[in-house]
């Protein structure tokens, strides 16, 4: 069976290629968003191995866990919204 004929192959790949399409540099979102996943892969997998061959299996759960609380405690620290602000309406504009 041929990979390209996969529909959800074909389908990531669709996306790989408009992701690509839109950037026009190296640092452009689109292009971080597919080195980070690619890289990222990767790095976790190969991480993981050299983790429970030298630590044990035991500490393979470190860097996922490490990833939460980063993601939870830091990245996912906002204010509270404020939710007494009314939106002001300019011109003859209407609130629809």
């Amino acid at each position: 069976m041929v990979l390209s004929k996969i529909s959800a192959l074909h389908g990531i790949m669709e996306k790989i290629g408009v992701g690509m399409a839109m950037s026009r540099n190296w640092d452009d979102p689109p292009m971080q968003i597919l080195l980070a996943l690619a890289g990222g892969a990767g790095t976790l997998i190969i991480g993981e191995y050299y983790i429970a061959m030298h630590l044990g299996p035991a500490y393979m759960a470190l860097p996922l866990l490490m990833c939460y609380i980063f993601y939870h405690y830091v990245m996912m620290v906002t204010p509270p919204a404020d939710t007494k602000k009314v939106p002001r309406i300019q011109g003859g504009q209407t609130c629809s």
